[in-house]
């Protein structure tokens, strides 16, 4: 397998695939490219094809390799791993990730400061601005 070439000749680790199921190839190439950390991510709770018997046996198939390939299975919600596997699937192989950030950890900049850093940047006073990390909140 050409992935797995690729792998082995870059020494990788760890390989992750965001393909929930179709992370299958992903997971067996890095298998037999010795790849110790190999990684199945699933996002969606949803299936976004219409599920005829071919395409249930394929989804099928390629459910099974990842459980066999993989050596950790994460999620961005329990529901979401829920959805995917059967309760006697998940074994200490699968791990929950949120997406979601605590917006608690981070302080708006006072004015003065953000006239501050707008010059320093080059940023216009009126321009939006969608996010600027000055450095961690609680360090101050």
């Amino acid at each position: 397998c050409r992935l797995a070439r690729i792998l082995r000749a870059g020494r990788s680790n760890p390989v992750c695939d965001f393909a929930a199921d179709f992370a299958a190839g992903t997971m067996l190439a890095g298998r037999l490219a010795g790849v110790p950390t190999r990684i199945a991510l699933y996002r969606s709770s949803s299936v976004k094809y219409r599920r005829t018997g071919a395409r249930r046996l394929v989804a099928g198939v390629l459910h099974q390799a990842v459980l066999r390939h993989a050596t950790a299975v994460l999620g961005n919600s329990r529901a979401n791993l829920a959805s995917a596997f059967a309760h006697g699937e998940c074994d200490d192989r699968f791990a929950v990730v949120y997406n979601g950030v605590d917006v608690g950890r981070f302080v708006a900049a006072d004015d003065a400061t953000g006239r501050m850093v707008r010059e320093s940047l080059g940023i216009p006073h009126a321009a939006p601005v969608i996010g600027l990390a000055l450095g961690r909140a609680d360090a101050r």
